[in-house]
């Protein structure tokens, strides 16, 4: 009994706790639920990769989840996808798992074969190769937990940005060596001192990678949202060239604040505000396998997420990164962005947000 399928997506009320498969939807993931003592777990819907085919489509313009340029591009994001599926199984225990989708449907253009089966979109070797060797490799027992290091400590943070200039087009970062370079902002008053201003453009760019996203780290802000709508606004995140590795965010979506991994977002119970200060803690527990949010120093939500990819790409305040395009552009204010190589503890939260 399959109680709930896709327990985690959407306009979903939670996890009833019932059945016998606890089944997440990610896209593009895959999903990595965990399971629990009475449950298998599953990911019922991940992948989602799309590719237009002139002559074969249902009208003139399909949508995906990702969209492939080629017949090679679509075939390696397929194979990197289940790549992951055969991780998730070796590592967080899942037993299974539903690619989107055979064909296309029509305007989704994300199936193996077109919407009149006429055309094979993938190079069907490499797709049989990679399903034979989650067949062959995949036994749901789940693996050890990472070894995780004792991080820095204080709560000085790694890397900290005060936003206290007042003029300029750099932040300074006070703890590390990761300038942020701004583009489309304007000082403002912060929660102590000064802030920066984002109108929906802009970014501070600290050009580095800042993060191990495969680790454990926590990252916090104050944040002031000019507008809570159905848009997503990113305040902190790292891009990997395809979508963020994390985003702390306001989830349009959800019309609450969150942080998030694609497919997966700790969200706080309640909309935030617009023109009020907020203190957003996100914290990554590798060895816990824990995705958690904190408003205002308090833990508001909690996710299982048990495998995190390591990532190159720069940290960037202000907006986030989903199909290779810099999206989410926040609409407010921000002020002392830390960023620390280790979970912090609640206690530890609660101190941060206290000042």
């Amino acid at each position: 009994m399959n109680a709930h399928s896709g327990v985690n997506c959407c306009d979903s009320l939670g996890d009833s706790g019932a059945g016998d498969v606890l089944d997440w939807h990610a896209y593009v993931g895959p999903g990595q639920p965990v399971p629990d003592a009475t449950r298998a777990s599953m990911d019922g819907e991940h992948g989602g990769f799309g590719l237009e085919v002139d002559g074969h489509m249902w009208f003139e313009d399909g949508h995906a989840y990702e969209m492939t340029p080629d017949v090679a591009t679509l075939t390696r994001r397929y194979v990197e996808n289940q790549e992951d599926v055969l991780t998730a199984a070796l590592q967080c225990g899942i037993s299974g798992s539903v690619y989107t989708q055979i064909t296309d449907v029509e305007h989704e253009v994300n199936g193996f074969f077109t919407y009149d089966r006429q055309v094979e979109k993938m190079d069907f070797g490499q797709v049989r190769d990679v399903n034979e060797e989650i067949i062959a490799g995949a036994d749901g027992s789940g693996g050890e937990p990472p070894v995780v290091g004792p991080g820095t400590p204080g709560l000085a943070g790694v890397h900290a940005w005060a936003f206290d200039e007042g003029s300029g087009s750099v932040a300074t970062d006070g703890v590390g060596d990761a300038d942020a370079a701004l583009t489309g902002t304007t000082w403002a008053d912060g929660v102590a001192g000064g802030g920066l201003s984002f109108d929906g453009a802009g970014e501070a760019d600290t050009g580095q990678a800042l993060v191990r996203t495969d680790g454990s780290y926590s990252v916090s802000a104050w944040a002031r949202l000019d507008v809570a709508d159905d848009g997503f606004q990113t305040v902190v995140s790292q891009d990997t060239g395809s979508n963020s590795a994390f985003f702390l965010q306001y989830s349009g979506q959800d019309r609450r604040w969150a942080m998030s991994f694609v497919g997966t977002r700790a969200l706080s119970p309640t909309t935030p505000e617009p023109g009020r200060w907020y203190h957003l803690t996100g914290v990554r527990d590798a060895e816990a396998g824990t995705l958690s949010l904190y408003v205002d120093g308090e833990k508001v939500a909690s996710q299982d997420v048990c495998t995190a990819p390591d990532t190159e790409g720069p940290l960037v305040i202000g907006r986030g990164q989903y199909g290779g395009n810099e999206v989410d552009h926040l609409r407010g204010d921000v002020d002392d962005v830390r960023l620390f190589d280790r979970a912090l503890s609640d206690e530890e939260v609660a101190e941060l947000a206290a000042g």
